[in-house]
């Protein structure tokens, strides 16, 4: 009879202990998913796109910035090798292939579903993953910077070609002895204003000067004499002086 006593009391002990144990397994569990949704808020969270991917070139998984770039959805990329967005694709990579621990900053791109090859900033880790290693690559996208970059750089050919024109002014040019036109690079005759004009900033308003004046309209400067010679402040004194004496 004691026997069997001491045998209930050690089943109801194991139960007891059994209970605990199952109470510390989901409490376990629970920590486990929440700590696993974290990990998912953070990662589609991320400042860029970002995938995972393991020792066989396969992709484990991507967050919502990726697609959003690449224009892939998530089934689209799980499971397929990383060559369907990386251009240097399986067997060359960084990490994997040659070696490197990490790589910062490194301005690469990203291939879309479209075929399209977007720019961007590639940061990639080797981390340790439950049992096994695995690559974690993050992105941005820089088209915009790409494309400012490009605006610049036709901004500044423009500014040098400007440059170049308005150099031209400076050196020789062919001009008709006579009519005045300059001939262009292109070997047409044109007025001196709009050659000028067309090269440079100047604007001209017409007037006529006294010697011209002088031939056109002799009826009104016949006792005029034209005077090609600017007048300076010693020649206007001097004038004034033999008028004094």
């Amino acid at each position: 009879m004691q026997t069997k006593e001491k045998t209930e009391k050690e089943l109801l002990k194991e139960i007891e202990h059994l209970k605990n144990k199952a109470s510390e397994a989901k409490k376990i569990s629970a920590a486990l998913l929440q700590s696993e949704e974290r990990w998912k808020m953070l990662y589609n969270n991320l400042p860029g796109g970002s995938f995972m991917v393991n020792r066989e070139y396969i992709i484990e998984d991507v967050n919502d910035a990726l697609c959003k770039v690449t224009g892939f959805n998530r089934k689209e990329l799980v499971g397929k090798k990383c060559g369907i967005i990386c251009p240097r694709g399986p067997d060359a990579c960084p990490i994997f292939d040659k070696g490197r621990k990490r790589i910062d900053n490194n301005e690469t791109a990203v291939k879309c579903k479209d075929g399209k090859k977007v720019p961007v900033l590639k940061s990639v880790r080797k981390i340790p993953f439950a049992d096994r290693e695995i690559v974690l690559e993050n992105f941005l996208d820089i088209t915009r910077q790409k494309e400012a970059e490009t605006e610049r750089e036709e901004l500044i050919k423009e500014l040098q070609e400007a440059l170049e024109e308005v150099k031209t002014l400076g050196g020789m040019l062919p001009i008709c002895s006579q009519c005045k036109k300059i001939r262009d690079d292109q070997g047409y005759w044109q007025q001196i204003e709009s050659f000028i004009q067309a090269r440079s900033d100047a604007e001209f308003s017409h007037s006529i000067c006294p010697e011209c004046a002088h031939k056109l309209y002799p009826e009104y400067y016949r006792d005029k004499k034209p005077s090609t010679q600017p007048k300076t402040k010693a020649a206007k004194a001097q004038k004034h002086s033999t008028k004094k004496n």
